[in-house]
């Protein structure tokens, strides 16, 4: 029995020798790009809009903030995963092949911004919606051009599966959710998040704009109001002057 409890008390002295090498709340490293990545809104590789917006360098520490499944290519090595991060002054989707010391992060689904923005991302050059789509929406002339509420409230009806308040025109959206309390007066995009619906209540009056925020200072819109043939596009921070504010996802 006394030699059980010896044997016992050196285990536990050199377990307690490993442990005084590790600082309380030490952590692993941070994660890191191991080659220069490109940066994307959204990962279906087929679609103009999930091209790239931007190029992350080699060495460059991210933040990861969740991860998606999608098409299969290879970087560093082949692999369909890829994790949306923020770093650099850039937030986007990077094929995981590039990320090292990668740490645990949730699913890119339970995000309603990155959801969102993913699915309007993909409609970037279109300029119609699916028939299904459009039928879900109410829009009844066939075209993007002139349902900025539309395109919005369908970006998080369908990429995010919740339901915006007030569907038909920006304007009374955004006074619906002033009268809620969650519009954020705008100061800039640096603290606006990605997939934030962002609005313009004066302009195209009385109906207003509605766009969102893609990060990297730009915003997922229809454009040229009237014109059949405009597009989706990713557009530019200050294309329509400052916004009134903006509502964050989570309270949408």
């Amino acid at each position: 029995m006394s030699r059980l409890l010896l044997r016992l008390g050196a285990v536990l002295t050199l377990l307690s020798a490993l442990a005084v090498g590790l600082a309380p709340g030490a952590s692993a490293a941070t994660p890191t790009l191991q080659g220069a990545a490109n940066v994307r809104d959204c990962v279906a590789l087929d679609r103009t809009g999930c091209g790239p917006t931007a190029v992350l360098p080699a060495g460059t520490p991210v933040t990861m903030v969740c991860w998606l499944d999608g098409p299969w290519s290879t970087g560093a090595y082949a692999t369909n995963r890829y994790f949306m991060v923020s770093g650099g002054g850039r937030t986007g989707f990077v094929h995981a092949s590039w990320v090292v010391d990668q740490v645990v992060t949730p699913a890119c689904g339970q995000d309603r911004g990155v959801s969102a923005v993913r699915w309007a991302a993909e409609q970037v050059g279109e300029t119609a919606p699916a028939t299904d789509v459009a039928a879900g929406l109410g829009i009844d002339d066939g075209r993007w051009s002139g349902w900025c509420a539309g395109f919005t409230y369908g970006a998080y009806r369908y990429g995010a599966g919740a339901t915006p308040r007030a569907a038909d025109n920006a304007a009374p959206r955004y006074r619906a959710y002033r009268v809620a309390g969650v519009v954020v007066p705008w100061t800039g995009p640096a603290d606006v998040p990605v997939g934030a619906m962002v609005f313009w209540p004066s302009v195209a009056a009385p109906y207003g704009h509605t766009a969102l925020y893609a990060g990297n200072g730009a915003y997922l819109s229809t454009t040229g109001f009237g014109d059949p043939t405009a597009p989706i596009a990713r557009v530019a921070v200050g294309t329509w002057g400052t916004p009134a504010g903006w509502v964050p996802p989570g309270a949408v």
